[in-house]
């Protein structure tokens, strides 16, 4: 198994900004088959998230859904999500075929 370890640059609270940086490294790294990604990757970790958190079925995991089904790899990275009022620090490990587990 190849595993694809990103330590990216991340711009605080610039969820397009950061997913573009990881979506290139990504296209320009050697085919994995599991991508990791930072915590908090599109935001950076903040202990106050109310205002930058995404909603649970967010672009953020669309986009990962993307990923992962673009390169044929597992993509794993944790977001901050807001549902129901509570906010998280949710990890989504997303498989090639769209399917996710939290």
């Amino acid at each position: 198994m190849k595993v694809l370890l990103l330590q990216t640059d991340i711009r605080w609270q610039s969820p397009g900004i950061n997913r573009q940086r990881a979506q290139h490294v990504i296209e320009t790294a050697p085919q994995a088959d599991l991508v990791v990604l930072p915590e908090m990757f599109t935001t950076g970790f903040c202990t106050d998230p109310q205002g930058v958190a995404e909603p649970a079925e967010t672009e953020t995991l669309e986009w990962m859904r993307d990923m992962a089904f673009r390169f044929n790899a597992a993509i794993a990275g944790s977001v901050a999500v807001e549902e129901n009022g509570s906010f998280f620090n949710r990890f989504y490990f997303v498989r090639p075929d769209g399917n996710y587990t939290l």
